[in-house]
């Protein structure tokens, strides 16, 4: 049955003109007569010009046959995605005990029983038994003086007929216990650099990849650089393979094979990328670089990536289990191809079966032509065993595999660039063990020596909806040069030596970087970490600083766990007055029909009864109408377990809203699309509390190391991390310690300030010396060496003549009357941050100016009102604000007899402003509950206004709120409510810097450890040893000498100050290494001046 596009196919017929097809073709001997300078036209008319083609040679000296090796990638949830160096993918299990890849073949992989693909990781879940590119072309062959042009396929899978032309390379990789390095890192971690054993990685496409991301960002900073051993992702992979070279050449991963009838003469650049976090941890992308290594063209080029996925364990042959159950799905509007179990379950399985599928992000465009190919067709079929059509899994099937690229798979005729119509997209909708193959071209004529890219993405999802959400996320990633979920970049830091001490300043650049997927700030915090070695597993943290106050917020996560309808889910809110029952946990939501559920707590093991005053208890739930929550879905007769299932309706339970809506109908949805839940179908709610973001300790831009040994070499990194992501279970994420490293070398009398200090309004050092704001100011040390010493301070102009609001502040040092820095915008918004400007000035960077735009009643986004006096079970929280320009703090009191509201209704509480001592009238609204009408009693829900004091502007209205103990408030309880200011022209900030002390002389040059020992406990490894020369002259040039007066070394020292370090790492300017014996060095100074010392080596 073939229904707009989508072809379900009946798998018992026999494809019997393409079966003659083959017999034809099979009979044919191809000879290429290698000497002939053009060859004769295409007789098929297909995509050549009337023109000889001329040929040309083309070669790539640097590929050499090489042996067979495999490594799995995966480094999120999904895992052990098999891999090797012949275009084979799958297939092979991951032997047990597998430590990472050595970038051999490991002697355990034997077996061949397709447990790959494991999603989610560390389930024993497999959902791939083998897959791999087909790569088919019309190549011509030539008989004589005649030609002709017959399709040939070179494949990954199941039979691969290409050979591995480089070894696998692996971003990860080890090297192998054959190597005095056994263990270790072959490719230096990116930003890092090589150890002497080492090398940076060399394969990161930044030809290809630095495009998109200048496209997407406005700056360069994402820009890969080739020579710095740029890493795309945290695991990164590369390899080529083809089938160009002689057969008696090549290393075939299974030798009694070899080419498929003939070679097509194709050179294959494969790369891979994963990551471990966020939506990226989901799938793994694969890029295809195919090049024409013929000296003839090869004509209507195609590519497939093949996949027999089986959900469940592919060596399992039972009906209804393992891969003997499985469909095929595709989606037009994703062009997604997908696996998925008939009935979403395997034996044994702990959670319910997901989907497995495969998406092309890039394909090529054809020549003179500006949209790429895409996807062109879409095929599947059953093994062979279960029909006569899986016959095109064997070998010597080119004509069968060429059809199916084409899209023409009964063999009705080939569907090439110009007769496209032919072409089929398949779905299989009869459980069995299945195959999928999604095709891209024609390529209409590639060229001697020419190159084309398909990039595709392996795509896993726990629901079908998960699988395309996925599909879409791995597209933007993409489309942005491979950006996706990512940490905050590492600020800039400086690193000074002091005396038996280090510190360390940064700046605050990181907290204004965008998510690239959110587009959100999302920064949360810093960490500082130290390591004696600067290497990686060696770093020990030393401190976190994060955001005072930051929490997650209460969340909710509605999504799709079993069914294929479309529909919509949406959290709709909390309900306040039910704020107690709101915990966190699980629930499920399950359809009994299609205008029927059930809700079941899974955290609590309870299925949950249907009640129509849900809204005035807790552990049931209810369905409203979304326009009015007084209208109420009418109870299921004689089942008090299920609910009514209302288009749209908000369903309730413990405090929370959500709904499960139709989703849109359109015509790129399959034939049969059901756009409303359906009996079957499984949702999960999770509710999430608010939690604190990290320690809550507040930032701080500057860190003292004290207790450290004089002269020994220390490193340090500082890190940022964001808040996570907790609806979508992102956890949050840090950069690397490895990316940005500073070295500091304590030492004895160094130059450094008598109090390294932060100014804030956080301590005494800042002293707020006039005005009333409640904003925050914070200024850093950035460059010791450059502290004057003097008095300073930070003042502010308003923004109109009308308001007193500040719209710019200066920095001002008051020692020599100089304005550093003048008229600094303040940019204001919601959160009303003033920008902090990044310029160091006098050794200071001013990171912080922070208040409120208004004066308002809250503060970090919460109502700033509190109990100062008495603990009542009632408490107040924030409706409106209308506050503008009144810098005024209030306290509510409940006097005996209260107060007279402007209603003329006695009240119990009195509104004050303390800040003029003045009572404010107020107005109390007893709120109904429906059905009740009010009830003329304060509680729960009810709203008290506080205006203006001429009673005539409303200021703010407070909620009222009742806990479990309903203790009213007494005559001695009082509620505080302070107002967080803005700046005004009346602030002024005053603080003082201590002057910077460098104390050098020649005479105090050493060498530092002298004698040095070979092996010192300071070395990082056995190529890695230095010596120091410490207490030198900001500029100078040491020399090294041996005792008979050779000069084997000149070293340059710069640097900001005086007393400064270098190290020298043993090597003369030969690049040999320094014997033991006895040193002789000369330090020079700008001036001319000299001192010379001695120091031995002692190996």
């Amino acid at each position: 049955m073939k229904m707009m596009g989508f072809l379900v196919r009946d798998f018992l017929t026999w494809r019997a003109s393409a079966a003659i097809l083959v017999l034809a073709l099979c009979s044919v001997v191809w000879m290429v007569n290698a000497d002939s300078a053009m060859l004769p036209k295409d007789p098929t008319g297909y995509g050549q010009s009337s023109a000889p083609v001329v040929l040309a040679k083309t070669t790539d000296d640097e590929d050499q046959p090489d042996v067979a090796r495999a490594t799995w990638i995966g480094v999120g949830d999904l895992r052990k995605f098999t891999i090797t160096n012949t275009g084979l993918l799958g297939l092979y299990e991951q032997p047990p005990g597998w430590s990472g890849y050595d970038g051999t073949w490991d002697e355990n992989t034997t077996n061949w029983n397709g447990w790959c693909a494991e999603f989610p990781a560390g389930s024993m879940q497999y959902y791939n038994f083998s897959t791999g590119p087909w790569i088919g072309a019309i190549c011509p062959v030539i008989l004589g003086n005649d030609t002709t042009w017959v399709p040939r396929v070179a494949t990954g899978a199941y039979t691969p007929d290409m050979t591995p032309m480089s070894p696998l390379r692996t971003s990860d990789q080890m090297f192998p216990e054959t190597d005095e390095n056994a263990g270790s890192l072959v490719y230096a971690p990116s930003g890092q650099d090589p150890l002497p054993y080492q090398e940076h990685w060399p394969y990161a496409d930044s030809a290809g990849i630095n495009p998109r991301r200048r496209d997407t960002f406005d700056h360069n900073n994402y820009a890969l650089d080739p020579g710095a051993g740029d890493i795309i992702s945290l695991q990164d992979t590369w390899c080529v393979y083809g089938d160009w070279v002689p057969e008696e050449e090549a290393n075939f991963l299974w030798p009694s094979f070899g080419y498929d009838i003939d070679g097509l003469g194709l050179r294959v650049e494969q790369r891979t990328y994963s990551w471990s976090y966020g939506a990226s941890s989901n799938y793994v992308f694969i890029d295809f670089r195919i090049k024409n290594m013929n000296d003839w063209p090869l004509d209507s080029l195609y590519f497939g990536f093949f996949m027999d996925n089986d959900v469940g364990h592919g060596d399992i042959d039972v009906e209804g289990m393992g891969p003997n159950d499985d469909l095929i799905g595709y989606d037009e509007a994703l062009k997604l191809g997908y696996t998925y179990d008939s009935d979403l379950k395997e034996p044994g399985w702990p959670t319910s079966a997901g989907y497995i599928g495969c998406v092309f992000v890039e394909t090529p465009t054809r020549p003179g032509e500006e949209e790429e190919i895409g996807l062109t067709a879409f095929s599947t079929w059953v093994r062979i065993d279960h029909g006569p059509e899986g016959i095109v899994d064997n070998e010597q099937q080119d004509p069968l595999k060429y059809a199916e690229l084409v899209g023409d798979p009964d063999g009705s005729g080939f569907a090439f660039a110009d007769d496209p119509d032919p072409a089929v997209f398949e779905i299989f909708e009869e459980p069995r063990d299945v195959r999928h193959l999604s095709c891209s071209g024609p390529y209409r004529r590639l060229m001697p020596g020419e190159q084309v890219i398909w990039t595709l993405a392996i795509v896993m999802g726990r629901s079908l909806a998960e699988l395309k959400e996925n599909t879409l996320k791995a597209q933007e990633q993409f489309n942005m040069g491979y950006m996706g979920d990512a940490p905050p970049p590492s600020p800039e830091v400086v690193a000074t030596a002091g005396d038996q001490m280090a510190f360390l300043t940064w700046d605050d650049s990181p907290e204004e970087v965008e998510d690239l997927i959110t587009g959100e700030k999302d920064f949360e915090g810093y960490r500082i970490y130290r390591s004696i070695s600067g290497l990686a597993g060696t770093w020990e943290q030393l401190a976190e600083y994060d955001i005072a106050g930051d929490s997650t917020g209460r969340s909710v996560q509605v999504k799709y766990a079993r069914g294929n309808s479309v529909v919509t889910l949406k959290h709709e809110g909390f309900y306040p007055r039910q704020n107690a029952f709101y915990v966190e946990g699980e629930y499920l939501i399950e359809f009994a029909s299609d205008t029927t559920f059930t809700m079941y707590n899974n955290t609590q093991q309870t299925l949950y009864q249907y009640k129509e005053n849900a809204l005035d208890t807790f552990n049931v739930f209810g369905v409203f109408d979304p326009a009015d929550t007084s209208v109420i879905a009418l109870p299921v007769p004689g089942n008090n377990f299920l609910g009514r299932y209302l288009d749209g309706g908000l369903i309730y339970t413990n405090g929370f809203f959500f709904s499960i809506a139709k989703g849109d109908s359109s015509e790129l949805h399959p034939p049969g699309t059901v756009y409303q839940p359906q009996a079957g179908d499984l949702f999960t709610v999770r509710t999430f509390l608010s939690e604190p973001l990290s320690d809550q300790v507040g930032l701080r831009y500057f860190y003292t190391d004290e207790g450290l040994t004089n002269g020994l070499p220390y490193y340090y990194s500082v890190t940022s991390f964001d808040k996570g992501y907790q609806v979508e279970g992102l956890e949050s994420l840090e950069s690397a310690t490895s990316g940005r490293k500073y070295a500091v070398i304590p030492r004895s009398n160094a130059a450094q300030v008598d109090d390294l200090v932060e100014w804030s309004t956080q301590n005494s050092k800042l002293i707020h010396f006039a005005g009333a704001a409640t904003g925050s100011v914070f200024v850093a040390i950035a460059q010791p060496v450059d502290l004057q010493g003097d008095d300073y301070s930070i003042t502010f102009i308003r923004a109109n003549q009308t308001y007193p609001k500040a719209g710019y502040w200066r920095l001002t040092n008051e020692s020599t009357g100089e304005v550093l820095l003048d008229s600094m915008f303040l940019i204001r918004s919601d959160t009303a941050v003033v920008d902090a400007h990044p310029e160091v000035v006098e050794g200071l960077r001013v990171l912080k100016v922070q208040g409120p735009k208004n004066v308002t009643v809250r503060a970090e986004g919460e109502f700033a009102g509190q109990w100062t006096e008495g603990e009542p079970g009632y408490n107040f929280n924030l409706g409106l604000e209308f506050l503008t320009n009144d810098p005024y703090d209030f306290e509510i009191t409940f006097p005996p007899g209260g107060s007279i509201d402007k209603g003329g209704t006695t009240v119990p509480w009195l509104v004050t402003n303390i800040s003029l001592d003045e009572q404010y009238p107020t107005l109390w609204y007893d709120v109904p509950h429906p059905p009740n009408p009010p009830n003329g009693i304060w509680d729960a829900g009810d709203q008290i206004l506080i205006y203006d004091r001429d009673g005539i502007r409303p200021i703010m209205t407070l909620l009222t709120e009742v806990t479990d103990d309903t203790r009213p408030p007494t005559s001695s309880s009082v509620f505080s409510i302070v107002t967080n200011k803005p700046f005004t022209d009346e602030d002024e900030y005053q603080f003082s810097s201590n002057r910077w002390k460098s104390d050098y002389s020649l005479d105090r040059v050493t060498v530092v450890p002298n004698p040095y020992y070979v092996r010192a406990p300071w070395d990082r490894n056995r190529f890695d040893q230095w010596v120091y020369f410490q207490h030198l002259p900001a500029h100078c040039t040491i020399r090294i000498f041996t005792t008979a007066g050779l000069l084997i070394q000149t070293l340059k020292h710069h640097s900001a100050e005086g007393d400064g370090s270098a190290r020298w790492n043993l090597l003369t300017s030969e690049n040999m290494r320094a014997v033991s014996g006895l040193y002789i060095y000369q330090v020079e100074a700008e001036d001319g001046k000299t001192a010379v010392g001695k120091f031995a080596i002692i190996r």
